[in-house]
This record gives structure tokens, C-alpha cells and sequence, in this order.
């Protein structure tokens, strides 16, 4: 914020220079350089509406089958979206990638731009936020996917959350896994 304040005093100084004279062209440009710099500002004094999502897969150990699910709720915890779909034969953490592939693909499609991915896989939320390294070439195939959808958002965070407090995506997730073993 002081190098904000900064270069409007130095563009008001071009300006109002005692020395100079003062030419129509120089006060439009600093004013133009003013009107430019307050915008910025105004537009970093405006809150980010932070979207909520949620995602879980399911996976059958034995068939090696898995299904996946997200949520997505708006700033005001309004419900805007919940989708889930089946994956076929995979092993569990490659459906909790694909649910996070999912969730950011569907929030890319409706123009969010700041989002709190929650989830009960400590493991993936470790790896997303660069603490765990991953060394599965699948699952970094995945994490590399995931890291080009995150530059469509200004800001996105990952947390971890108890499986009891991700009921309705385990929810949708296992409805869909007993649909595809039926």
C-alpha cells in the first residue's frame, strides 16, 4: 500500500512541479496515472467470494473399482453444483485425483476464481500442497493436470477435513460405485 501512495505523490508531483510549466497533455497522462492507480486500489480493497468444494472417490478394494464426486458450494453456503461419475477399474488415490481434476474443471466452467478444496484423502492434500513428494508416475501425471487447472483461479487452498464432515460427496461417490457394481 505505500508503494502505492508513493507513485500517486510522484505522479502528482510531475504534475504540480513548481518549476515546470504545465502542459494539458502532462496533467491528462498523470491524471490517467492517478485515476489508474486508485482502480488498483479500490480493486484490491474488494473481497475475493470464496467458493467451497468438496470431493471424495470410492473405490471397491476388491474389483478395484472406483467412482468419484464433488460439490460445490458459493460464498453464501448456497449449493450451486454436485456431480458424480464412475470411473471404471482404478486404484483409490487415482480417483481422489480425478474427483479433484473434476471439481476444478467444473469451477473453471462456471467462472470461479477462488475456491477451498476440501478433502478426506491426507495423503493427496499433502501432495497438493508440496509437503509429500509423489514418486507413483500415474499419480504425478494426475498432480501435473491438477497444477494447470489451479492457474485459472486468483486463488485456491487445499484442507483436509474428517471424512465425517465430507458426508454428502461420500454420499454421491458410493451411490455411484453401487450403480456401476449392480
Amino acid at each position: 500500500m505505500e508503494k502505492l501512495f508513493r507513485i500517486i505523490f510522484l505522479s502528482s508531483r510531475c504534475v504540480f512541479s513548481l518549476n515546470s510549466v504545465l502542459s494539458l497533455e502532462s496533467v491528462f497522462s498523470s491524471l490517467f496515472l492517478l485515476i489508474l492507480v486508485l482502480l488498483l486500489i479500490l480493486q484490491m480493497s474488494v473481497p475475493l467470494q470464496t467458493y467451497v468444494g468438496f470431493v471424495d472417490g470410492a473405490c471397491h478394494n476388491t474389483l478395484n473399482i472406483s467412482s468419484v464426486a464433488w460439490v460445490i458450494y458459493s460464498p453464501s453456503d448456497e449449493l450451486v453444483s454436485m456431480h458424480g461419475v464412475s470411473l471404471g477399474q482404478t486404484k483409490n488415490n487415482i480417483a481422489e485425483y480425478s474427483a479433484v481434476i473434476e471439481l476444478l474443471s467444473e469451477s473453471i466452467s462456471f467462472g470461479i476464481r477462488s475456491l477451498i478444496v476440501r478433502l478426506d484423502s491426507e495423503l493427496v492434500v499433502l501432495q497438493l500442497n508440496r509437503v509429500y513428494a509423489i514418486r507413483n508416475p500415474v499419480l504425478l501425471r494426475l498432480f501435473l493436470r491438477v497444477r494447470l487447472l489451479e492457474r485459472k483461479f486468483d486463488y485456491i487452498e487445499y484442507q483436509h477435513i474428517p471424512r465425517s464432515l465430507n458426508t454428502l460427496a461420500d454420499a454421491i461417490a458410493s451411490r455411484m460405485l453401487n450403480r456401476h457394481l449392480k
